[in-house]
């Protein structure tokens, strides 16, 4: 697969356009030493329709709608040569083997029980080192909310030491999953957990990561936190989860020489709690921005979510739309392996 960023300015801001391409035989043919194989990229057609608009050629997302003249295409590619190549990107979780990742941590939570590990583990990225970094910036990120649900009639029934490992197991996860596909956690407010994937300039990869490390959550809470919970005879737990893609600022806040710090603000990072917030019951929820930009093979597993009229904030790309959010269907099928 190779991935096409173009970049799509609006009055409020600039926005990346994937483009997934897949290989095309074009032609082959026998030498002495193997076989002469003549590739050619194309869109993938899995996405993209060809369509006409006012008579010439264009391109249609399926999944998003999003529309891109030919000739958008033809110039974002004449700009490739030899000697200025296409950069590829690539940023890999740490590990991809969900499987055994999640059983490695069903045993590591078992063995650690009696509270000799349940501390917060921040991950090996440092969110200090990268506030520092991008400090003054505008950064595309993409964003992620992830709540305990229904945690205040948690914490009053039950002692607070119970309530304290439920807490702390659930969050340390959390924290874990997000440094496993590459991320950064802004920070732990109560029981929920921020986290930031930087997506500038390798938005595809950010984006994917994002989307696995949501699943890879549902999955640690479904099949290996609350199995363990029900055999201990703790509460089992639920959570809401948000996500979307864009661009923020990285500034001091606070008083100086007081509580000044670095932090993350910005439309999306309101608008990614709202998002969080409108989730159901164990439910992943998307912004669009995000969904235009996760590969094909996960958009299949996101259905629109049906809003009711409280929800009435606008696409950042179009202010006469309201904007559209997507529920994750999907997790690893791992039951039998754990």
């Amino acid at each position: 697969m190779l991935v096409l960023i173009l970049k799509k300015n609006t009055k409020k801001t600039e926005t990346p356009i994937r483009f997934d391409f897949v290989q095309k035989v074009e032609s082959y043919e026998k030498t002495p030493d193997g076989l002469l194989v003549t590739f050619s990229m194309i869109l993938d057609p899995k996405r993209y329709e060809t369509i006409e608009v006012n008579g010439k050629k264009a391109y249609k997302d399926k999944n998003t709608g999003e529309i891109i003249p030919e000739k958008v295409l033809e110039s974002a590619l004449s700009k490739v040569s030899p000697d200025n190549p296409l950069p590829i990107y690539s940023s890999p979780p740490k590990r991809n083997d969900p499987c055994n990742y999640l059983l490695e941590k069903k045993k590591e939570i078992e063995k650690n029980w009696n509270g000799q590990d349940t501390t917060l583990n921040n991950g090996s990225n440092s969110i200090d080192t990268l506030l520092t970094q991008l400090a003054g910036k505008d950064i595309l990120f993409s964003i992620m909310y992830v709540d305990l649900k229904d945690s205040t009639e948690l914490s009053y029934n039950q002692t607070p030491e119970i309530n304290e490992k439920i807490i702390k197991i659930f969050i340390n996860q959390m924290i874990q999953i997000i440094d496993l596909y590459n991320g950064f956690v802004l920070k732990v407010l109560g029981d929920c957990v921020i986290g930031i994937f930087p997506s500038e300039p390798n938005a595809p990869n950010a984006c994917d990561n994002i989307f696995l490390a949501a699943i890879m959550m549902r999955n640690i809470i479904e099949d290996v936190i609350n199995p363990i919970f029900l055999s201990k005879n703790y509460p089992i737990i639920g959570y809401h989860i948000g996500m979307d893609l864009g661009r923020v600022k990285i500034t001091n806040i606070g008083a100086t020489d007081i509580a000044k710090f670095l932090d993350v603000i910005g439309y999306p990072m309101n608008l990614t709690s709202k998002i969080q917030a409108q989730a159901g019951h164990n439910e992943i929820l998307i912004g669009r921005q995000l969904f235009s930009m996760i590969h094909c093979q996960w958009q299949k597993h996101c259905n629109i979510k049906k809003l009711d009229d409280s929800w009435k904030l606008r696409d950042p790309q179009n202010q006469h739309k309201i904007y559209e959010l997507y529920s994750i269907d999907t997790k690893w099928n791992c039951k039998d392996e754990i």
